[in-house]
């Protein structure tokens, strides 16, 4: 489970045909109809990190987190991004707001980013917006007054009502929309550190580690939730959990194993693949599944 790098499957699609290559089949992708779905399932494998999220966003809705800022981190296929919306109910029943800033998804300008938090806290059920959007329109697109603004949003509405920001892909993000991320978070921890205010706030910032771009030296300091591969028992149980049933030919389960190195991520796009091209076909209430060569 724990092989060095080098040796690991660099791509679905290198998995893939190695899959292709142990069972004699093809895996493309099929035009007939599709198989029955997976079972997506609940969270998997990832109690004590869930426990400690909860926890983190507990103390800062009570506005007594002294750091109101954790990074999630590991490689990519994790389940990050999964663990973080997890605790999207608890930030609901806690009458709380739950706002997600993909890494990417609209480009570079602060402006974009700033909207996107404007309708996140709104559909938590935060009104009386229209005056700070007023205030951003009459900015240049490029204007720093448009981060000092958001910041000062995001932070007095957080005195009244618990926040999570969210932003996921960190480090996919463009360089300015990470500087306001870390604003944020640093803004909030000053006013709890002097007693100015007590922002009831938590940013929490997710990136792969084996993504390569950017550097997050600054970060190091920053409480963080680490995602591990998971150990080969309990991708063993996710397997079956995402197939329904534990009568999973022994051959294929340490193939598809195998390959996915313990991500869980890679574990469920290759169960995927496998059912979409019919490698892995449903027969009345089950899977049948190939003998491996």
């Amino acid at each position: 489970m724990r092989k060095n790098p080098k040796d690991r499957f660099q791509s679905a699609a290198e998995t893939l045909a190695h899959l292709e290559e142990c069972t004699q089949r093809s895996v493309g992708s099929p035009d007939g109809p599709q198989s029955p779905q997976l079972v997506a399932g609940h969270l998997f494998g990832r109690t004590q990190e869930l426990i400690q999220l909860q926890e983190s966003f507990c103390t800062a809705s009570a506005a007594m987190n002294e750091t109101p800022c954790l990074v999630v981190r590991g490689p990519s296929g994790a389940g990050k991004t999964r663990l973080v919306q997890e605790v999207r109910g608890l930030v609901q029943v806690s009458r709380g707001a739950y706002v997600e800033i993909p890494g990417r998804p609209f480009g570079a300008a602060p402006i974009d980013v700033a909207e996107l938090i404007l309708r996140g806290l709104e559909t938590s059920g935060i009104n009386d917006l229209d005056s700070v959007r007023e205030a951003l329109v009459s900015l240049p697109t490029d204007s720093p007054d448009i981060e000092r603004t958001i910041v000062d949003t995001v932070l007095h509405k957080s005195h009244g009502v618990p926040i999570l920001l969210s932003f996921d892909d960190f480090q996919r993000a463009p360089a300015r929309i990470r500087s306001l991320a870390l604003r944020i978070a640093r803004t909030a921890r000053e006013n709890l550190v002097s007693g100015t205010a007590r922002p009831k706030l938590l940013v929490v910032l997710s990136w792969s580690t084996d993504d390569g771009r950017g550097d997050f030296s600054n970060l190091q300091d920053l409480p963080a939730i680490d995602l591990k591969p998971f150990e080969k028992d309990v991708a063993r149980a996710f397997v079956q959990q995402l197939f329904g049933q534990e009568d999973i030919h022994e051959e294929m389960l340490q193939l598809i194993l195998d390959c996915a190195h313990g991500n869980p991520g890679r574990l469920v796009e290759l169960a995927s693949d496998l059912v979409d091209s019919e490698v892995v076909q449903h027969s009345g209430s089950r899977w049948i599944f190939p003998v491996t060569t």
